[in-house]
């Protein structure tokens, strides 16, 4: 799906991810963000990103899943 449902859907409280990652994104509500979970399970805000190029390409990918435990890594998968 494309990251605009991909936002609505993590809005709602649900993990998103693209297929290769062993994290995921999800929505912090009261500091109205984007909190990315890396595959080392380290909490980065998206607003604090370093490799902007490769976080607006991830943004601009048509690939987003719903997270959860049977395909990331940190979620048991």
């Amino acid at each position: 799906m494309k990251f605009e449902e991909a936002l609505k859907k993590m809005k709602k409280g649900i993990p998103m991810k693209l297929p290769s990652w062993g994290g995921y994104w999800c929505w912090d509500e009261e500091n109205k963000t984007i909190i990315m979970y890396t595959k080392d399970n380290r909490r980065l805000d998206i607003r604090e990103t370093e490799r902007v190029e490769y976080t607006l390409t991830n943004v601009l990918s048509d690939e987003w899943v719903i997270a959860g435990g049977e395909n990331t890594t940190i979620l048991g998968g």
